[in-house]
C-alpha cells in the first residue's frame, strides 16, 4: 500500500483504533487489517492515487461500524472469532483468494468501479459534445449557403432587368431619329405617304407597348426603316443632303449599340436561366418562386425578309 495515499492510511489508523476500542486482540486486528490491505492493493492502492480514487476505494471497503464489539454475548463473540480465525485460501501462486460472496468487490467482477464509471461517463459526454458541435456547424454552413445563393439569384435577376432596360434605351435613341429621317426623305419622295404613315404608327405603338407585343412591333418597325432606306437610296439628291448624312451616321451608331446591348441582355438571361436550373440551387430558386426568363432576343422573321419598294 502506497504511503502517499493519505486518506487510505488515515482510514486504516482509524479502523485500528476502533478495533482496539471494540476489544479486538492483536491477532484479530492483524487479520482484519491484512485482509483489507490486500483488497486495497487489488484495487490499485499500491500506486499514488488522487483523492477521488482514494475515496472510491474506501467506499468499497467494509465500514468501520460493521465490525462488532468483542464484549457482545457469547454466541456473537464465538461467531466473530470463527470469522476471524478463518484462514484465507491461498492459490498455487501464493495469491490470496477471497470468498466472492463475502468480499465487497470481487477481483473478477465485471461491474465497473466508480472511477471507471466516471471515466466512461466523461468519454460519452465528450463524444456527444463533439457530435453536437459538428451538427451545429453543418446547419450554419447550410444556412450561409442558402443565403448566398438567394443573394446571387437576386443579382442575376437585376442584371437581366438592367440589360433589358438598356436595350430599350438604345432602341429609343434609334427611334428618336426617325421623325427627322422621315421628314428628310419626305421632302424628296412625297409620293411615299403610306410608308411614312406606317413608320410613324409603328413608332408610336412601340413606345406604348411592352413584352412580346413590343418585340413584334419592333421587328415590323425595323422592316419599315429598311424600306425607308431603300427609298432614300433611290434618290441621289437625298444622299447629298447634309442632314440626311448626319442622320445616317447617328443611325449607324445606334445600330451598333443596339447589337452590343442585345448581346449583353442575352448573356444575362443565359446566366440566370442556367443558375436556377442547377442542383442544388434549384431548391432555393423554387423556394423563391424564381422562374425562367423569356427567350433570348432574336432577329424575327419579319426583319429577315428583304423589304420591297415599288415606285
Amino acid at each position: 500500500m502506497n504511503p502517499k495515499n493519505h486518506l487510505i492510511t488515515d482510514y486504516f489508523k482509524t479502523l485500528s483504533e476502533d478495533l482496539i476500542e471494540k476489544g479486538y486482540d492483536n491477532d484479530g486486528q492483524e487479520n482484519i487489517l491484512s485482509s483489507l490491505e490486500l483488497q486495497v492493493i487489488e484495487l490499485g492502492g499500491a500506486e499514488e492515487l488522487s483523492k477521488d480514487q482514494e475515496l472510491s476505494i474506501i467506499s468499497s471497503l467494509s465500514s468501520i461500524d460493521s465490525y462488532p464489539h468483542m464484549d457482545l454475548d457469547e454466541d456473537a463473540l464465538e461467531e466473530g472469532e470463527e470469522i476471524l480465525e478463518e484462514e484465507p485460501e491461498v492459490a498455487a501462486d501464493g495469491v490470496v483468494v477471497e470468498d466472492t460472496a463475502e468480499s465487497p468487490i470481487s477481483p473478477t467482477s465485471n461491474v465497473d468501479t466508480p472511477v471507471e464509471a466516471k471515466k466512461g461517463f466523461s468519454k460519452a459526454l465528450i463524444i456527444t459534445g463533439v457530435v453536437a458541435i459538428l451538427v451545429l456547424v453543418g446547419i450554419w454552413q447550410g444556412i450561409s449557403w442558402g443565403v448566398d445563393t438567394q443573394r446571387s439569384f437576386v443579382t442575376y435577376e437585376e442584371n437581366v432587368e438592367a440589360a433589358e432596360a438598356q436595350v430599350d434605351n438604345v432602341l429609343q435613341r434609334r427611334y428618336d431619329l426617325i421623325p427627322n429621317l422621315v421628314n428628310t426623305v419626305k421632302g424628296y419622295a412625297t409620293h411615299e405617304k403610306e410608308l411614312f404613315t406606317e413608320v410613324a404608327r409603328l413608332r408610336s405603338n412601340w413606345a406604348q407597348e411592352s413584352g412580346e407585343k413590343r418585340q413584334k412591333t419592333e421587328a415590323q418597325l425595323e422592316s419599315s426603316i429598311s424600306k425607308l432606306m431603300l427609298v432614300a437610296e433611290s434618290y441621289p439628291t437625298i444622299q447629298s443632303d447634309q442632314l440626311y448624312q448626319n442622320l445616317m451616321v447617328s443611325l449607324e451608331s445606334s445600330e451598333n449599340r443596339i447589337a452590343v446591348e442585345r448581346m449583353r441582355y442575352n448573356e444575362s438571361v443565359r446566366v440566370y436561366n442556367s443558375e436556377i436550373r442547377k442542383l442544388p440551387q434549384n431548391l432555393i430558386a423554387a423556394f423563391m418562386g424564381a422562374t425562367k426568363k423569356s427567350e433570348y432576343i432574336q432577329v424575327r422573321e419579319e426583319a429577315k425578309v428583304n423589304p420591297k419598294v415599288e415606285f
